[in-house]
């Protein structure tokens, strides 16, 4: 600190820092600012590394969660279509399952005057 400096170089008190002091000084301030910078640098780091860390794992999940949603939507849409259900709900109201028979976005859309291609 700066008592440090002070106490060390006593027949300078007139002046309050001689040059070598002043350097120390300095030097130390420098070297502070740089551990400052390598711990933002640092965080900054780890906050990406988290990131990426988080998108792997969300990637792999839908990798290998993927083919069991599809086995589990085939599933539905055939037991849906076995008891001539129109619709299915999940309990928290999400639809998960929509006959296409009774979808009205076409008959919206051209209502509205969209023009559409039709799929093949």
């Amino acid at each position: 600190s700066f008592l440090v400096f002070m106490s060390a170089c006593l027949p300078c008190l007139r002046c309050l820092l001689c040059a070598p002091c002043f350097l120390l000084l300095v030097l130390q301030v420098l070297r502070a600012k740089q551990k400052q910078e390598d711990i933002i640098t640092a965080e900054n780091d780890l906050g990406k590394f988290q990131q990426n860390g988080t998108k792997l794992i969300s990637i792999r999940r839908d990798a290998l969660l993927g083919p069991l949603y599809e086995k589990i939507g085939a599933s539905l849409g055939k037991i849906a279509k076995q008891s001539a259900y129109t619709q299915v709900l999940q309990i928290n109201d999400n639809l998960v399952y929509l006959d296409n028979d009774f979808d009205l976005t076409i008959q919206v859309l051209a209502d509205l005057g969209v023009e559409i291609e039709p799929k093949d």
